[in-house]
């Protein structure tokens, strides 16, 4: 049986610099199968209740 985790709000962004790249991060917490850090994401996170999503992504 699956469980449904909880809803939680967020905001993700996707930062350009002025030569049109993109900015990604390497997850160190979620390492591949030989131990090396994981997959790239691009910058989100979780929205406090009552923080407006504009406040939190800034």
């Amino acid at each position: 049986m699956t469980r449904a985790l909880p809803y939680r709000p967020n905001v993700g962004a996707v930062l350009f610099n002025r030569d049109g790249l993109v900015f990604v991060a390497r997850r160190a917490d979620l390492p591949n199968a030989e131990g090396a850090p994981g997959g790239w994401q691009l910058p989100q996170g979780g929205i406090d209740p009552d923080e407006d999503p504009r406040a939190a992504v800034l």
